[in-house]
């Protein structure tokens, strides 16, 4: 009969793997058993490591032990000399049936420190035997086999894992219809560079250098002060009994903290709150500010996605509205600081011309009204009261500086001005927020989220239910079994005497 190769890992016989550990050709007596299944096996080594060995034995004898395939099975080497190894923990990784022997390839799973000892080192199993017969070493694949084991634990607990995808998925649809409404409005805008920020841009393209970083509006728009600006301002909701009322997003956090309650919001603004009341209330609206807004900024084109989901289609889009306008504000701001601060300094200057020249213009008409009969015929008086002359003409000659003064303060004062329109650069509202028509869904997603939980959930249980099957095969478990039952027994023992005594 033509020999039949069973690959157990799905790999065809022949392909090399390379092995981790060193492998000896050693032919050696051994037994094979599975704790509490099945007679012992004689066997005879073809190959032996620290990791795994190569087993022969009679075809029918193989065939006969079904339960050579469970795991886990155990191997016990007969050294020369008579003498047994404690038992080592094994799987079996391949095997190949022939009319007369089979060949199997294991991989061991738990070794005994002193047989370990025995098999470790580079020249092989320190053990003395004769040499096995070359060309009957076989591939055990451990590398392989090792994630196959895995597959196959997850097929034999495939239901595990469906049921706890399922229970996962109906409770997170459960929860998703038991949450209250909510509506999603999203602002979308770009964002102008300023002139100065084009000049870099230039540059840097022209000079082949890494471009600067783009402004980080999200972090503008998550900060302190416009949080504390956006909560502070008016915001209009149409209530479910179809009244509108106007209140700030303070006020209306005070409302979802209640549930929309009416009546308890009333009784919480009725009570009277000192500052730190009112910090914290603040405080609240900010952390729910934070909670309904998403912002979203795309690096490669620099469009902000500005969404906010709030129990009201009107509160939703007015908020994100109100971003947009503090985005806008902030930008033409920051790209006209400089210039701003010139205005300022230029306009103050100019005030204080104004002032100076009406004053100047004042004492000049007084002094010209005071001496009015002198100055008809002054140049009759030049030589009598010379004085005359010199103060008008000292008071004309202020009021003709204080003119150029002011005319020249008042040309710069135009240029800056112009220079702030040239520099301003606001934000270009792609599209705005508007009041959405229906609900957000949120089965779907809620669906999908607790599926993907599920499963991660059935995968560790499904090892685990598998690990301790190994471990109660073996009886690691039965000293567990007797600490509990000892346990149920005192509580048992503990309950009669408690009886006994509440009887008496």
């Amino acid at each position: 009969m033509t020999p039949s190769a069973v690959p157990l890992d799905g790999r065809p016989f022949g392909t090399p793997e390379p092995r981790r550990r060193p492998r000896s050709a050693l032919a050696l007596r051994a037994m094979i058993h599975t704790l509490g299944h099945g007679p012992v096996l004689d066997c005879t080594t073809v190959n032996l490591g620290a990791d795994g060995v190569c087993l022969r034995l009679p075809a029918a004898m193989a065939a006969a032990a079904p339960w050579l395939a469970t795991r886990p099975n155990l191997l016990t080497l007969v050294l020369p000399g008579g003498v047994q190894t404690e038992p080592i923990e094994m799987v079996r990784v391949w095997e190949r049936n022939g009319s007369e022997q089979a060949l199997s390839g294991w991989r061991f799973t738990r070794v005994p420190a002193a047989v370990q000892q025995m098999l470790q080192g580079d020249a092989g199993p320190q053990v003395a035997g004769p040499p096995g017969r070359a060309g009957d070493e076989g591939d055990d694949g451990d590398d392989a086999v090792e994630l196959w084991d895995y597959v196959n634990t997850l097929i034999r607990w495939r239901w595990l894992v469906c049921a706890c995808m399922l229970v996962a998925g109906l409770a997170a649809v459960a929860y998703a219809r038991l949450q209250p409404a909510s509506f999603t409005a999203e602002a979308r805008v770009f964002a102008g560079l300023s002139a100065d920020v084009l000049d870099n841009l230039s540059t840097n393209v022209a000079n082949r250098s890494p471009l600067a970083k783009p402004v980080p509006f999200v972090a503008v728009l998550q900060g302190t002060p416009v949080k504390r600006r956006m909560v502070g301002k008016t915001y209009a909701v149409l209530l479910p009994d179809s009244t509108t009322a106007r209140r700030t997003l303070i006020d209306w956090a005070v409302f979802h903290g209640v549930d929309w309650d009416t009546a308890a919001a009333a009784l919480a603004f009725a009570r009277p709150l000192d500052t730190v009341g009112e910090r914290a209330r603040e405080a609240a609206a900010m952390g729910w500010l934070g909670s309904m807004t998403t912002l979203k900024q795309d690096p490669k084109d620099g469009i902000l996605s500005i969404t906010v989901e709030a129990e009201f289609p009107d509160l939703a889009a007015q908020v994100a509205n109100n971003y947009v306008d503090e985005l806008g504000a902030w930008q033409l701001q920051n790209s006209t600081g400089k210039t701003e601060q010139n205005l300022t300094v230029t306009r103050a200057r100019m005030d204080t011309l104004q002032r100076d020249m009406a004053a100047i213009q004042r004492a000049l008409e007084a002094f010209k009204v005071s001496n009015q009969n002198l100055l008809k015929n002054i140049d009759g008086f030049d030589l009598v009261l010379p004085e005359v002359r010199t103060r008008l003409d000292s008071l004309e000659r202020e009021a003709r500086l204080k003119e150029k003064l002011l005319i020249t303060v008042s040309e710069q004062y135009e240029l800056l001005r112009l220079q702030r329109e040239k520099e301003a650069t606001g934000i270009d509202v792609i599209s705005p927020a508007e009041a959405p028509l229906h609900p957000a869904a949120k089965t779907v997603k809620y669906a999908v989220l607790g599926t993907a939980v599920g499963a991660f959930a059935g995968v560790f249980l499904a090892f685990l239910a598998d690990y301790l099957q190994h471990k109660r095969a073996q009886g690691a478990l039965q000293p567990w079994r007797h600490a509990v039952d000892e346990d149920l027994g005192r509580l048992r023992q503990l309950a009669r005497l408690l009886t006994r005594r509440a009887a008496h």
